[in-house]
């Protein structure tokens, strides 16, 4: 984002920018606007040194949603499914032996003035064990899984909850049913190889559905029944290319191109036109609906909200993205929470209010820079808290004592650190390639060092691999013969940040004695398959990773006449991912009336996107 950009967004809400700050590790200029620095000052809190994507870069690199492992319980010494490496030296254990060791309030430290407050929080962290996965008891039969609350019958599925049954490798998935290889299902049900899905039913390779039935290949499609290979349409049925059928002609188009999909190359091709007709498609500038005084991209029902994604019933929020149904209100520089009011630079919270500087609060208020604690009011710097009040470094304090050392905790902080920015990214427990800021974040290059040696950085080798040209940071992976390394985010600025890379892939769905095979053994027709297939492990045509079908997916897949997949569950999420806008807004201008607006699209000949106006003249 360009100073230019911040300044369209002052005159569009008519919200002042007081000034701005070049960021500590990108060099990009950020505003300081007047809803911001009134929700900070008013809460004695300092102002980020981090531009608005740096915020959400450091958060994301203390979040893992979906890489496991098998390591033992540092409890039991049981073989339990983890999140955490079997390198990460600290110990871990299944959530029920956490959940049990209420001893953890004993371990605390004395807050002492003339120390250094945030170090001896780390000293902290480390000494508490970690729960194996972000997995709650709410769940039943769930496998290869993380960070599900409420969902019945999972597979290899990620960050989904609230009344969710059968899926299967899918990620962010709510108050649906029946959905496989999806990304972002919202009370939904039969879905497959979609993205962006809502209120709809028998979705099949898709994106941005709403309130329809019976859609294939299809994009951006509201309120509309029976329809293939479509796109921008609102109240339409029985439609073929945006072309109006009879019904009796069009259930015969559709029972031959459901029989061309049991043929895994023939759906290839579906697919392959499918993607390429999107390119040419005309796209809207933003997708926002029912709201007001708004800045990003779908915004529902929201008032007073800038440079926000993905929420619904928000009011006076800033820099935060979600997409959850919830009323949110007062959220700043937040990821991923649920009914939650005044919050800033926090991450996966539900519900109460008054969190700062927070990761995994739940059901507490006023919590500043704790993290995975619960039922808990009035604490800073904690950790692994249940049913605890007036703590400091996990040591209990009474009211008037906590009152009395918190302005001496903070100007400690301000002493020793800035009190404005998120958890160090050098003390996460995750290796960066495990984390959420590869989805988000694309990283440019990787340089693998040889015979790398501390005091003598400038004179090192490496080998070189460019990823993606868009994004301009490199990691330097030290040790690449070791499992986990130690490596160096450099974002082309001031401050490197010191992380882990990750350098051997695991599959934790594969035992040892599956037979292994190529993806080009598979026969082609999904009816031709028989059940043995379940119990083979296939290489993948992209990653060369294994991977397997399982018997609820091949079912699935017979019934509803669809080639079974040729690559791997986590490229599989990568490439939905890379099908939607990454988080970024630019100022481009209306590839009809030319004139200027925001859209979370590049300016790219490839590109067709208009402005608000001539979108709806265009589509209504």
């Amino acid at each position: 984002m360009w100073k230019w950009l911040f300044e369209y967004i002052e005159k569009q809400l008519s919200e002042k920018i007081h000034t701005y700050h070049t960021c500590k590790w990108c060099s990009k200029e950020y505003p300081i606007f007047d809803k911001e620095k009134t929700f900070l000052e008013k809460r004695n809190l300092d102002f980020s040194e981090l531009c608005f994507d740096c915020r959400f870069r450091n958060m994301l690199m203390w979040r893992n949603e979906k890489k496991l492992y098998w390591r033992k319980s540092d409890k039991t010494w049981k073989r339990i499914l983890s999140m955490y490496s079997p390198e990460y030296k600290w110990k871990v254990y299944n959530y029920d032996e956490w959940e049990q060791e209420w001893w953890f309030a004993s371990i605390n430290i004395d807050f002492n003035a003339n120390e250094d407050f945030i170090s001896n929080y780390y000293k902290l962290f480390l000494k508490i064990p970690k729960p194996w996965t972000d997995i709650f008891r709410t769940n039943e039969n769930i496998n290869f899984c993380n960070r599900t609350w409420r969902v019945k019958n999972a597979y290899y599925s990620f960050t989904s909850f609230e009344n969710c049954e059968d899926l299967y490798f899918s990620n962010h998935i709510s108050e649906s049913k029946d959905i496989y290889n999806s990304t972002r299902a919202d009370t939904s049900i039969l879905v497959y190889e979609s993205t962006f899905v809502y209120n709809s039913y028998k979705i099949f390779f898709c994106d941005n559905i709403n309130n329809s039935k019976e859609i294939y290949f299809s994009y951006e499609l509201k309120d509309c029944e029976e329809c293939i290979f479509c796109s921008n349409l609102v109240g339409k049925k029985y439609m073929i290319y945006n072309k109006e059928y009879k019904k009796e002609e069009y259930e015969n188009i559709k029972s031959n191109l459901k029989q061309n999909m049991s043929s895994y190359q023939k759906l290839e091709n579906m697919v392959i036109e499918y993607e390429t007709s999107k390119i040419k498609i005309l796209k809207k500038w933003i997708n926002n609906i029912w709201s007001e005084n708004v800045i990003w991209n779908k915004l529902n029902n929201s008032n007073n909200c800038i440079l926000c994604h993905n929420i619904l019933g928000w009011d006076n929020c800033f820099n935060s993205i979600w997409w959850f149904p919830a009323n949110e209100k007062n959220i700043f520089n937040s990821y991923w929470f649920w009914a939650v009011e005044n919050m800033n630079l926090s991450m996966w919270n539900w519900p109460w209010n008054n969190l700062y500087f927070t990761i995994n609060i739940e059901d507490s208020d006023n919590i500043y820079f704790s993290q995975k604690i619960k039922w808990c009011h009035y604490c800073i710097w904690c950790y692994g808290l249940q049913n605890a009040s007036y703590h400091i470094l996990n040591k209990p304090y009474s009211k008037e004592e906590y009152n009395e050392l918190f302005p001496k905790i903070i100007e400690n902080i301000k002493n020793h650190w800035h009190y404005n920015d998120f958890f160090s990214p050098k003390h996460s427990p995750f290796p960066i390639n495990d984390t959420c800021i590869m989805e988000e974040f694309p990283i440019n290059k990787l340089r693998e060092i040889k015979n790398y040696n501390w005091w003598d950085l400038e004179n090192y080798s490496y080998n070189e691999k460019i990823i993606d040209l868009d994004w301009k940071w490199i990691i330097y992976i030290l040790y690449p013969e070791k499992n986990l390394s130690d490596a160096i985010i450099d974002f082309w600025w001031k401050e490197k940040i010191n992380t882990l890379w990750r350098n051997i892939e695991n599959e934790i769905t594969i035992p040892k004695w599956l037979d292994k095979i190529t993806y080009d053994k598979i026969p082609d027709n999904i009816y031709d398959l028989e059940e043995s297939i379940i119990e083979k492990a296939i290489k993948c045509k992209e990653t060369w990773r294994y991977y397997r079908f399982i018997k609820k997916e091949l079912d699935f897949c017979k019934k509803y006449s669809i080639a079974l997949p040729r690559n791997h569950p986590d490229n599989r999420i990568d490439k939905r991912r890379q099908k939607s806008p990454k988080l970024n807004i630019e100022l481009i201008k209306c590839h009809k009336c030319k004139k200027e607006t925001l859209s979370v699209y590049p300016e790219k000949l490839w590109n067709i996107v208009v402005c608000e106006d001539c979108y709806n003249k265009e589509i209504y």
